[in-house]
């Protein structure tokens, strides 16, 4: 998938594929954006934007990340409150819980077109 491919109707769809109380959460509290980098995604808190948390998508070259999951597994650090500024055990603690959170929230994919 590229660049093109992940825009705001993809965006929707990911969110639109999420049970109705994290959609909610999600148009209230989270913005997308997209970068190149080499990480599969960021979520961040941000005190001087409309919204407490903007979600970036990080385009790379690697084909086995999923960018329905990613999307859906940065929503879920932002869902469960999770911080950047943790201890190293703390983060790996955290990926579990999101990707325990992503899993939980059973995503419909096959509903999203990219």
């Amino acid at each position: 998938m590229n660049r093109n491919q992940i825009d705001q109707p993809f965006v929707e769809g990911v969110v639109n594929s999420l049970p109705p109380d994290v959609q909610d959460y999600v148009k209230h509290n989270c913005e997308f954006t997209i970068v190149t980098c080499d990480s599969g995604g960021l979520a961040l808190s941000r005190d001087q934007h409309k919204k407490p948390y903007m979600i970036i998508y990080c385009e790379s070259g690697n084909p086995s990340w999923n960018p329905i999951h990613v999307v859906a597994h940065e929503i879920a650090h932002t869902f469960l409150k999770h911080s950047c500024n943790q201890q190293q055990a703390d983060q790996q603690q955290q990926e579990k819980d999101a990707e325990a959170q992503v899993r939980l929230w059973k995503l419909h994919t096959d509903q999203i077109v990219p």
